[in-house]
């Protein structure tokens, strides 16, 4: 049942016609602290879930299994997934089941996964990589050891025009006169 929004259409309605699950009620307008916090850990859930698999998938070689000629092919027509996209997801399950492998092969529960972007920009870096090992060996969690590795988050700098690259000093505001544009400061 959808609440709100425009009248569905014969197609739609003829879609969830054959559906053999239940409806679904789309609620609108904001979430209580208690929704929000719901609805993200099960879309954290999900996510966790779609790694996991999909690193079983290509590490077992499913598209193989099912006769598509390459892991791309069954990618694009099973998933509707770049193979680029896929392969981030399934270097992101091989590290994370890394730091579970340091932890006496216990499963790294959702809420305590490093998101795949900060583990992208870890595991290319082997000191990185052996540094996140060591910490979650010790018993750190495992997002705060990723944390750890990262740069610290740069703060708002100018770049050098000619180079691009980040200026190493704090940028500084400049006041001038808008009429005579004189320094005021």
């Amino acid at each position: 049942m959808l609440i709100g929004g425009p009248p569905v259409s014969a197609n739609v309605k003829r879609l969830a016609a054959n559906l053999d699950t239940a409806p679904v009620t789309v609620e609108i307008g904001p979430m209580s602290k208690a929704e929000a916090r719901r609805e993200t850990d099960a879309a954290k859930q999900v996510a966790e879930d779609l790694w996991r698999r999909l690193y079983v998938l290509h590490e077992r070689e499913a598209w193989s299994a099912l006769g598509y000629e390459s892991w791309a092919a069954y990618l694009r027509t099973e998933f509707d997934m770049s193979k680029r996209r896929a392969n981030q997801l399934v270097d992101h399950g091989r590290f994370v089941i890394a730091i579970e492998a340091g932890q006496q092969g216990t499963v790294v529960p959702f809420y305590d996964v490093p998101t795949e972007g900060a583990t992208r920009a870890v595991r290319s870096d082997p000191g990185k990589v052996a540094r996140v090992r060591r910490a979650v060996a010790q018993g750190v969690s495992p997002i705060e050891a990723v944390k750890r590795a990262l740069p610290p988050k740069a703060t708002k700098r100018t770049r050098d025009p000619a180079t691009g690259a980040a200026c190493e000093h704090e940028p500084v505001t400049v006041v001038v006169c808008k009429n005579c544009g004189k320094r005021l400061t």
